[in-house]
C-alpha cells in the first residue's frame, strides 16, 4: 500500500493524519461530498452574450491562409500548364463514345430518382 492509499483509508476510517499530503485530501474529500450547484447566476446571460459581443478577431489567419493557398495553386497550375504545353486528351477514353445514349439515360434516372426521393420519402420526418 502506498502513501496515498494510506493517507485515503486513514481519512476514510476518521482518523485525522498530520501534513501536507492529509490537508490536501482532506479539502478534496470535502469538495467531492458537497452536493454540485446545478442553478446558473442570474447575470449568466449577460456575462456570455458582453463576452461574444466584445471577442472580436481583428485579423482571419485561416482565411489568409486559404486563400493564400489557392492562390499559389492556381498561379503554379497556370506556370505548370504553360510550359510543359499540357493539352486535355481523352484517348483512352475515347470507348465512351460510342454509349453516350447510355450514359445520358444514367444520369437522367439518377436524377429522377433523387427527385422521387425528395418528393415522396425525403417529406415523410422519422420518428423515434
Amino acid at each position: 500500500m502506498n502513501k496515498d492509499e494510506l493517507i485515503q483509508n486513514q481519512i476514510e476510517s476518521g482518523c485525522i493524519p498530520e501534513g501536507t499530503d492529509a490537508e490536501a485530501y482532506r479539502v478534496v474529500f470535502s469538495a467531492v461530498r458537497k452536493e454540485p450547484s446545478l442553478k446558473l447566476p442570474d447575470d449568466f446571460v449577460v456575462r456570455v452574450s458582453s463576452i461574444a459581443l466584445t471577442s472580436k478577431k481583428t485579423f482571419d489567419w485561416d482565411k489568409l491562409i486559404l486563400f493564400g493557398g489557392l492562390g499559389i495553386f492556381v498561379f503554379v497550375l497556370g506556370y505548370v500548364v504553360a510550359i510543359t504545353g499540357f493539352k486535355i486528351s481523352f484517348g483512352k477514353f475515347s470507348f465512351l463514345a460510342s454509349h453516350a445514349p447510355l450514359i445520358s439515360f444514367a444520369i437522367v434516372f439518377i436524377l429522377f430518382l433523387n427527385w422521387l426521393d425528395k418528393r415522396l420519402i425525403g417529406s415523410r420526418k422519422i420518428s423515434h
